[in-house]
């Protein structure tokens, strides 16, 4: 499931870039400083503004919020959410 953040694909020129490694560094805070603990466990990519998400939650609810935390990244233009659910 892929979710675009940005209805406009054109860039404003006077935006700031955001580096890398700030995009990289928010990511990790993001899912990782949170309190559903199978968040902690999600790997990511990052390729120009679209990051990939990987790995595996017990709920459609986690993937989605994962899905909705990278969203509010700066730099992220495009989420790939290859998270997969674990049904029990």
């Amino acid at each position: 499931m892929a979710m675009s953040t940005n209805p406009n694909s054109a860039t404003d020129q006077d935006e700031p870039s955001v580096a890398f490694d700030d995009i990289e560094t928010e990511i990790k805070e993001k899912l990782h400083f949170t309190q559903h603990a199978a968040l902690r466990h999600i790997t990511y990519r990052v390729d120009g503004g679209t990051a990939v998400l990987y790995g595996r939650v017990p709920s459609y609810y986690l993937k989605q919020l994962a899905q909705v935390k990278v969203t509010c990244v700066a730099g992220i233009e495009r989420v790939d959410n290859r998270i997969e659910v674990a049904v029990s």
